[in-house]
C-alpha cells in the first residue's frame, strides 16, 4: 500500500524585490495512514511554508515546484473544483494562531458547521447539532453554550480545541497540525496533544505534526524529519533521532533542551541564527553555526545519506 501523503523534491520560493529566493528545497518525505510524522526545527526553517504549500495556501509572491501526492495523485495537477472538495474534507489543517484563523464575526458553532455543509449532504440544523457534538468530543464543558459564542469569548486552549473540531468535522484521512500548542500553558498543551493523539489512533489517519519542541516530538510522533534552512538534514524513527543523532544540528537541538529521563546535563544553545532566505551560505547551510571539529563540510551541499536502515543524514561524514 502506498503512502497517504508523498512529497518529492518540493521547492518553495518567494519573490522579494523581483528575485526569487528558496525557502524550501530538496524536500522529500511521506506520511502513511495511521502514523504521525514530526517535522522539527527552529523558526525560519521552512516548516510552515511546507504545510502551506501542501494546502495550497501560500501567498501570491510564492511559486512551488516538485511533486506532492495524496493517495497516489498529484495535488498540484488536480482541478480547483476537486481541491475544494478535498481540502477540509479528506485533508485538514490545524493552524498555530487560533485567534487569527477563526472568523471573529461568526459564532463558533456556525464556523464548524460551515465545513459540514460544504462537504456533507445535511441541513443547517443537523450541521449545528453535529458541531455541538464535536465540541463535546473535544472535551469542552457546556458545548451548546460554546457553540453560540464568538472566538474572542474563549480562552486560547478553548479556541485551539475549536480549531481541532473544525479540522476533524469531516473525519479527514490526513491532518496537518502546524504548531497547534504554541502560546498555550503546559497543562492545556498536554490536553491538546492527548486529544490529537487519541483522534489519530481512533480515526487511523495520517498526521503531519509541525513543531519546534522536541519534547512534543518524543510524545507524539513515530518518525521525525529534522529541518534546517528549508532542507531535511536528518530523518528517522523517534528512537533513532533521540538515541543516535548524527547531524550536528540535531545534536545541537538535543543539547539545548532539558532531558526528560531525569539525567542532568549542561544546556548548550546553538550559536548564531537560521540564515535568511536572501543570504543562504554556499555548501552546507549549517556550516557557519557548526561546532563539530570532525565535520567534513565541503563547498557543495551534501545529499541525504543512509546511516542505518530507515535513518538518513545530510552530511558528508556518511558519504
Amino acid at each position: 500500500m502506498g503512502a497517504l501523503l508523498s512529497v518529492d523534491n518540493l521547492r518553495v520560493e518567494f519573490k522579494i524585490d523581483d528575485v526569487y529566493y528558496s525557502a524550501v528545497e530538496k524536500l522529500s518525505f511521506s506520511v502513511n495512514q495511521g502514523e504521525t510524522l514530526g517535522i522539527v526545527g527552529e523558526s525560519g526553517c521552512g516548516k510552515s511554508a511546507t504545510s502551506l504549500a501542501i494546502m495550497g495556501l501560500l501567498q501570491k509572491n510564492a511559486r512551488v515546484s516538485g511533486r506532492v501526492e495524496f493517495q497516489g495523485r498529484s495535488l498540484f495537477e488536480r482541478p480547483t473544483s476537486e481541491l475544494r472538495r478535498l481540502y477540509g474534507n479528506e485533508i485538514s489543517m490545524v493552524f498555530q494562531d487560533s485567534m487569527n484563523a477563526l472568523n471573529p464575526v461568526l459564532r463558533v458553532g456556525d464556523q464548524i458547521a460551515e465545513g459540514l455543509l460544504s462537504h456533507r449532504k445535511i441541513g443547517k440544523r443537523e450541521a449545528l447539532l453535529s458541531s455541538i457534538d464535536l465540541l463535546d468530543k473535544m472535551g469542552l464543558a457546556h458545548p451548546s453554550e460554546i457553540a453560540r459564542m464568538y472566538p474572542h469569548e474563549l480562552s486560547g486552549g478553548m479556541r485551539q480545541r475549536v480549531m481541532i473540531a473544525m479540522a476533524m468535522a469531516c473525519e479527514p484521512k490526513l491532518l496537518i497540525a502546524d504548531e497547534p500548542t504554541t502560546a498555550l500553558d503546559v497543562t492545556v498543551q498536554a490536553q491538546i496533544l492527548r486529544l490529537i493523539k487519541k483522534l489519530t489512533t481512533k480515526n487511523h489517519m495520517g498526521t503531519l505534526f509541525i513543531t519546534h519542541d522536541l519534547g512534543v516530538i518524543a510524545q507524539m510522533c513515530d518518525r521525525v524529519a529534522v529541518m534546517y534552512a528549508g532542507r531535511i538534514v536528518e530523518h528517522g524513527s523517534v528512537k533513532q533521532i533521540f538515541h543516535n543523532p548524527c547531524h550536528p544540528y540535531t545534536e545541537g537541538l538535543l543539547k539545548s533542551v532539558p532531558r526528560v529521563d531525569g539525567q542532568q546535563h549542561r544546556l548548550e544553545p546553538i550559536p548564531g541564527n537560521v540564515p535568511p532566505i536572501t543570504a543562504m551560505p554556499p555548501g552546507c547551510k549549517f556550516k557557519p553555526r557548526c561546532s563539530n571539529p570532525e565535520c567534513l563540510c565541503r563547498d557543495t551541499e551534501p545529499d541525504l545519506f543512509d546511516v542505518e536502515p530507515g535513518h538518513q543524514c545530510r552530511t558528508w561524514q556518511y558519504a
